[in-house]
């Protein structure tokens, strides 16, 4: 049950940072997906109910904060954890490049279907978006994976 509580307080924390993120390190207009990497990273090593809790809790928090649709976001997040958290305890999935190569390929899914559900007004501005999106939050996933991981350990060493 704290694991919940915890990964709850993690993903506001992330949600707030990332509507917060200084103006000086946008790009594009675009901070990274802080929120998606909690997910993919909760999931790769919570597995595959954590993956849905952390994505519905996600797509909870970042849909509300930015005025949007809420069921792209909890279709996006809620179906990338629970996917991923099918591929914990293979082989590659505990480790943090692994992390950061998924986020890079799943931004522009969570992005992609989040067009599904509200397409922009101009759609030149989202694709730039898009394509300087992914890599931003890639590299924002291997901070987030060591401090995921690092939870997971904590409290399993607990119980």
């Amino acid at each position: 049950m704290a694991i919940y509580v915890v990964y709850l307080l993690l993903i506001a924390a992330c949600t707030a940072l990332q509507h917060t993120w200084p103006a000086w390190l946008l790009l594009w207009g675009r901070p990274p997906d802080l929120a998606l990497g909690v997910v993919v990273c909760a999931a790769l090593t919570g597995g595959p109910v954590l993956g849905c809790y952390t994505g519905f809790c996600s797509g909870l928090l970042v849909g509300s904060t930015e005025s949007a649709l809420l069921g792209g976001y909890f279709i996006a997040y809620m179906g990338t954890g629970t996917a991923l958290g099918w591929v914990r305890g293979s082989v590659f999935a505990d480790r943090v490049m692994v992390a950061v190569v998924v986020v890079l390929c799943t931004a522009p899914v969570v992005d992609v279907i989040r067009l599904i559900f509200a397409p922009p007004a101009s759609p030149g501005p989202w694709l730039i978006q898009t394509i300087v999106g992914a890599p931003y939050s890639a590299l924002a996933a291997a901070p987030i994976y060591l401090l995921v991981r690092s939870i997971v350990d904590r409290l399993s060493e607990t119980q």
